[in-house]
């Protein structure tokens, strides 16, 4: 299923696919629009996971995605995209934490200790290599005709959809419905963020989201791309290379566990991501890969390190809503910084834009090492 999700053939055009239908201040805007749409439904959605099951959230999110898909694929003005982006967003609200608490229930107490981290990055290293050949594949197939990568997807969505109903949810005593009960589970996803056994976790994985959302759902990744000069096809073959490159790190993801502390791991990430940010300033022209790789390397090995983490610190009862909850924190800052990204882009100075977020997020991560460093009360180990 989460192959089904990583066909991106629109990975490496859809800024210019959306460039044919109105500049990119408007387009900012209309993804923050989305963004706000979506907070009211990040929470809640992972909350009903937890009463009712995660497979139905699943497939309740795939249908949506679905339907979010075709609308892309064949409007005929930004309206239509616009409808399309706010249907695949809810349905990734519904998808989001749901499906990795479905994975993990389904395995056996030993199995969660000793098979997990291995079956999260397994599972990432196979999405990551759809995602580059359908990345390399986008860039071409938009020559042919500018919609073809956009309907391919719809395809594959609709696979993703069918298969969705095969899934197997392991029996939990969810909570039944009730008021009360919806109300408490909210807050429980804030207050799990509070707890001393993920405290020190939560700025760095906050940085992250926010960034690596800028970078992968926003405007910043192909703004950064086009500022060394790599257009469409040069993009699809560098997200091709890039994608081949985390398999092999992320595979590496129990040994870095192992030999590195899970807090200064999802920190030094973190910094590299900054630093990657930063450097988007600089006239580095083919060299540019490099700090688009940093990016993109240490940015996807945040997911599944961040997950495990989760999934071994928090309570299987409030786990989808405190992942979900994470989610709902970190898209509050992105719905500005997306829509400035836009106006920056329009006003050529996106450049600039890329360094101040890069340096803010850098000054905020060592003043957090700081803090955490002399707060024994917080757990890093």
């Amino acid at each position: 299923l989460n192959i089904a999700f990583s066909v991106w053939f629109t990975e490496a055009i859809w800024y210019f696919y959306w460039g044919k239908f109105a500049n990119y201040s408007t387009i900012g805007m209309l993804f923050s629009i989305t963004s706000i749409l979506q907070l009211a439904l990040v929470v809640p959605t992972g909350v009903w996971a937890d009463m009712f099951g995660q497979k139905k959230s699943v497939i309740l999110g795939v249908g949506l995605l679905l339907l979010g898909s075709v609308a892309t694929a064949l409007g005929t003005s930004i309206i239509w995209l616009f409808i399309g982006v706010i249907l695949q967003s809810s349905g990734r609200a519904f998808i989001s934490g749901a499906l990795d608490a479905l994975i993990y229930e389904s395995l056996d107490d030993t199995a969660k200790k000793e098979k997990y981290d291995r079956i999260v990055a397994f599972n990432t290293q196979l999405t990551i290599f759809t995602f580059a050949l359908t990345a390399v594949m986008g860039g071409w197939l938009y020559g042919i005709y500018f919609r073809l990568p956009h309907i391919l997807t719809a395809i594959f969505t609709l696979i993703a959809f069918m298969v969705s109903f095969q899934l197997k949810e392991a029996k939990v005593n969810h909570i039944v419905h009730h008021t009360q009960q919806f109300i408490h589970l909210h807050a429980m996803g804030f207050k799990e963020l509070l707890n001393k056994n993920i405290q020190a976790f939560v700025i760095p994985s906050l940085i992250l989201f926010v960034m690596m959302r800028m970078y992968d759902w926003g405007l910043s990744k192909p703004a950064i791309a086009i500022g060394f000069g790599f257009f469409a096809k040069e993009q699809s073959v560098i997200y091709a290379v890039s994608a081949i490159v985390c398999t092999i790190i992320i595979g590496q993801l129990p040994v870095f566990r192992r030999k590195i502390n899970d807090w200064e791991g999802v920190m030094g990430l973190g910094i590299l991501v900054s630093l990657g940010f930063m450097a988007a300033y600089l006239k580095l022209g083919w060299y540019g890969i490099i700090p688009m790789l940093v990016i993109e390397n240490a940015g996807r090995l945040s997911t599944p390190w961040m997950l495990a983490i989760v999934n071994k610190r928090i309570g299987s009862a409030h786990r989808a809503t405190t992942l979900s909850t994470l989610e709902f924190i970190g898209r509050v800052p992105y719905i500005g910084l997306n829509y400035l990204a836009g106006k920056a882009i329009d006003d050529k100075v996106i450049t600039v834009f890329h360094l101040q977020v890069g340096l803010i997020s850098l000054i905020v991560l060592l003043l957090w090492y700081i803090i955490v460093r002399l707060n024994r009360s917080i757990t890093t180990s």
